[in-house]
Parts: C-alpha cells; sequence; structure tokens
C-alpha cells in the first residue's frame, strides 16, 4: 500500500511537470511548498464500510501564500459532497474546507472523476494543523451519506527543492 501511494506520487508530480505552465519553470513545484496525498477508500472510514470506491489525493501548500491547492482522483462512486475534516480526539471532527461543491446533484454521474480546489489563505492554526497531519478527505455519496471514502492527508516530505522538509 505504501508504495502504491509513492507511485501515485510521484505520477501525480509528473503530471505536474507536464501540464503546468507560467512565468517560472513549467511543472516545477514552487519553492517554499509542500506536498500532501491521501489514499482514500471505505476501510478508512469510521467505522469502515464495504464500498469498492477509491480514490487519491495530492495537495500543494505554498508557505508563502499560505494556500494550498487540491485535486482529488476518484472511481466508483457518484460523491455528493467533499470534505476535509480536522481529525479530533473526541471524534467531532469538524469540517474545514467545503472541497466539492461542483456536483450535477440531480444526476451525480453526470459528474467529473476529478475535484479541484484552491483554499482560502489558512490561518497559523490551519497550516500547522495540515502540516501535521491533522487533516483528512472525506468523499460522501447517497449510498453512504455518512463517508463512503476518507483518507489522511500525510506529508510527503517533498518541497520545492526536491530536498525532505525538515520542521
Amino acid at each position: 500500500m505504501k508504495s502504491l501511494l509513492h507511485f501515485s506520487t510521484i505520477m501525480f508530480l509528473s503530471i505536474i511537470v507536464i501540464s503546468c505552465s507560467n512565468d517560472n519553470e513549467a511543472g516545477v513545484i514552487p519553492s517554499n511548498s509542500i506536498v500532501l496525498s491521501a489514499s482514500l477508500n471505505g476501510t478508512n472510514e469510521v467505522p469502515a464500510n464495504t464500498s469498492t470506491a477509491k480514490g487519491t489525493a495530492y495537495l500543494i501548500y505554498s508557505k508563502t501564500t499560505k494556500v494550498f491547492t487540491i485535486k482529488i482522483n476518484y472511481s466508483g462512486l457518484a460523491p455528493t459532497m467533499a470534505l476535509i475534516h480536522k481529525e479530533t480526539v473526541n471524534n467531532e471532527n469538524p469540517i474545514v474546507f467545503t472541497v466539492g461543491k461542483y456536483f450535477d446533484y440531480e444526476n451525480p454521474t453526470n459528474a467529473l472523476p476529478l475535484i479541484d480546489f484552491t483554499s482560502p489563505h489558512l490561518t497559523t492554526e490551519q497550516e500547522t494543523e495540515l502540516l501535521t497531519n491533522q487533516y483528512y478527505i472525506n468523499l460522501y455519496s447517497s449510498a453512504f451519506p455518512d463517508g463512503e471514502i476518507r483518507g489522511q492527508l500525510i506529508n510527503s516530505n517533498l518541497d520545492g527543492s526536491g530536498n525532505k522538509n525538515l520542521y
């Protein structure tokens, strides 16, 4: 499973290299940026469910602008909502960001299998929570209204310099 996550991270970074374009070098993760990733499935739900749906998420956070962009790919479900929650000890798990708001709610099978979201500026507290792996992504569906697939956002130890992040 760990090698699948590493492979997925490499594939995502390859896609960035191919598809990015701006005044900087195309495809380079901006300096002072951090990559987080998540593997989403039903067994990560609390309690676990029997869904065969799956997904991957990649988040690039800029420590300079305090903004992140996240892309979530999924298959095997028609999501009705996509949220980022904060994991808490008492399991209240408040919603931090609503990232999936572009679904065709009248016909959810028309939804594209990609969620693309850019955050507002994070507070210092939100930045700390994000960078210490306290957030998870949850995709909901009519079949699993309490959450169909879920994945913890984990720091992938990459930054714009290609070095491991040292906190």
